[in-house]
């Protein structure tokens, strides 16, 4: 048996970087939103973060025609804990102060099926703030 020849084609770790980034730019702009009818009030977010990590809404909002306002009903989640879990998704953290308990964030992203394993709760120290985060309304914690 001859060996088989293989090319494999890379691209640069800064140029793959640049592509990505582009990618997400591209799929911000489309600025669809979503209404998600928490127990407490309706929330309306950018759809594209929460279809890209959550195969429920992806498959949900894949059988829907392309000029529909789509809205979804999640009864279990407060609207609080869904803003939280979009702005993870989006930026990658969140902060709050108090306002809820990280088992709520958990629990809206169960119901869109979102894993949040790898996610930490980072508890920020009051003694370490500056003195200009100490007077402004900055959050103390941090779920990233």
């Amino acid at each position: 048996m001859e060996p088989i020849t293989v090319i494999q084609y890379k691209y640069h770790e800064g140029e793959f970087g640049k592509l990505l980034e582009g990618a997400f730019m591209d799929l911000n702009k489309l600025e669809e939103k979503i209404t998600i009818f928490a127990k407490d009030k309706p929330v309306t977010v950018l759809r594209e973060p929460l279809v890209l990590f959550s195969p429920v809404l992806r498959s949900v909002l894949d059988s829907l025609s392309c000029c529909s306002k789509p809205a979804i009903s999640l009864p279990d989640c407060n609207s609080s804990a869904l803003e939280h879990l979009w702005r993870i998704v989006k930026y990658g953290e969140t902060d709050f102060e108090g306002e809820l308990n990280t088992s709520e964030i958990i629990v809206a992203a169960k119901c869109l099926q979102i894993d949040v394993t790898n996610f930490e709760y980072v508890k920020r120290d009051a003694s370490r703030l500056t003195g200009a985060e100490k007077n402004s309304k900055t959050p103390q914690a941090k779920l990233a």
